[in-house]
């Protein structure tokens, strides 16, 4: 199955059925698909060592994405599956649920215990509960005892480096917020003294080396992959949002009064710009971190050199109300994909950019509601990821040319 990615000249499409204006364009080849079954909350496509193969520390894409080695997690299991039927070649039963895979896949954390209290306010009992850290084949690696009593809200970000887990903890109505650092030794987790109460998680890195951490409303700290304090830094204005770069060095910082902030992992900035747009703000990095892609999620995209902060192009659809959302950015910026829900639309189409701003592309429409999709480009092989609800596919950008 070939679909083509068309191009128009003045930078809009023509209507689906109106091909008088279309110009050569990326074409994609339809290369692979599969069912995911129902029931599924997770989807990873594994190297042969357990890394995800879209994160930066896949050393073969290839190989990889040829094998088609896929973990999926089905409530409170694991399922392997290989080959282009998906066979299912083993299954892992986990420990405890409220799961988190690491965004490199190599880690899984579990809590086994935790019941909330209906009688006051859905808060957790205060009875102990465990947690573990798994490998990605579903090897325990490591477990701790926790209090979850007086809790509301607990998130587990595994760092996928075989031996730390952060764990930020929320009640009060997110009044009180902290973040325990859980680093293993053997087969303990043991939480490290640290300076990070009334504080939580922005993001953290691919790589699992470093993430990023708002502590009382007013410093952002950079702290390594053993919850160690790297640097800490205060914005200029209010905390709306931040992200963090596959290795964590660079920072994408959104404040109030709609300025983007790019910062070093020392906490030196290195640009700010004055952007325009309702809505919250989204942003992505290209793997090799020389590139960022900012949107407010209307009308308006931004890309960035990450170095030097320049505005390298930006670009604004004439509507009132489409929606962007980043998919990803190649290496070397060589092309953008966007997530882009047309003004009254519920299906979402891909929009592809080039280096230099222009449209090159869409795919779609795809059926699928809410705010985003994963959309994930693997550069060396020129292959894009696709998964909806139910169904995953890869495409190979086969360049520029006609139908």
């Amino acid at each position: 199955m070939i679909i083509t990615l068309v191009v128009v000249a003045s930078g809009l499409y023509a209507g689906e059925g109106d091909t008088s204006q279309r110009e050569p364009g990326i074409k994609l080849e339809l290369i692979w698909e599969a069912e995911i079954p129902e029931g599924v909350q997770k989807v990873v496509f594994l190297d042969e060592k357990g890394y995800n193969v879209f994160s930066v520390q896949c050393e073969d894409p290839e190989g990889a994405l040829r094998d088609k080695r896929v973990l999926m997690v089905e409530g409170g299991r694991l399922r392997y599956c290989e080959g282009e039927g998906m066979r299912l070649v083993r299954e892992v039963e986990l420990r405890g649920g409220h799961i988190a895979i690491s965004k490199n896949g190599r880690n899984i954390v579990t809590i086994e215990g935790l019941e909330r209290d209906t009688m006051k306010e859905g808060g957790y009992i205060d009875k102990p509960a465990v947690l573990r850290l798994y490998r990605w084949d579903g090897e325990e690696l490591g477990e701790v005892e926790i209090s979850p009593g007086g809790w509301e809200y607990i998130d587990l970000y595994p760092l996928g480096n075989d031996r730390t887990v952060l764990m930020h903890l929320a009640g009060g109505e997110g009044l009180y917020n902290g973040i325990e650092v859980l680093v293993r030794h053997g087969e303990r987790l043991e939480e490290e003294i640290t300076d990070l109460e009334s504080s939580w998680v922005v993001d953290y890195a691919e790589s699992g080396e470093r993430a990023l951490v708002v502590l009382r409303n007013r410093y952002m700290v950079v702290i390594d992959g053993e919850g160690r304090e790297e640097s800490r830094y205060i914005c200029p204005r209010p905390f709306r949002g931040g992200y963090l770069s596959p290795r964590g060095n660079y920072i994408a910082e959104v404040t109030a009064g709609k300025y983007v902030m790019i910062y070093d992992r020392g906490g030196r900035l290195i640009a700010e710009h004055h952007v325009q747009g309702p809505g919250n703000y989204y942003a992505a990095f290209s793997p090799d971190e020389k590139y960022l892609c900012v949107t407010p999620g209307f009308r308006k995209i931004y890309f960035f050199e990450t170095q030097t902060g320049k505005l390298i192009w930006e670009y604004t659809y004439p509507d009132d109300r489409p929606s962007f959302f980043p998919g990803d950015v190649a290496p070397e910026g060589e092309f953008t994909f966007m997530v882009f829900t047309p003004s009254k639309e519920e299906s979402k189409w891909i929009r592809v950019f080039d280096k230099g701003g222009k449209v090159v592309g869409k795919l779609g429409p795809l059926d699928f509601s809410g705010y985003s999709l994963p959309v994930r480009y693997v550069g060396q092989v020129q292959q894009l990821f696709v998964r909806l609800p139910s169904r995953m596919f890869l495409y190979r950008l086969d360049g520029i040319g006609g139908e």
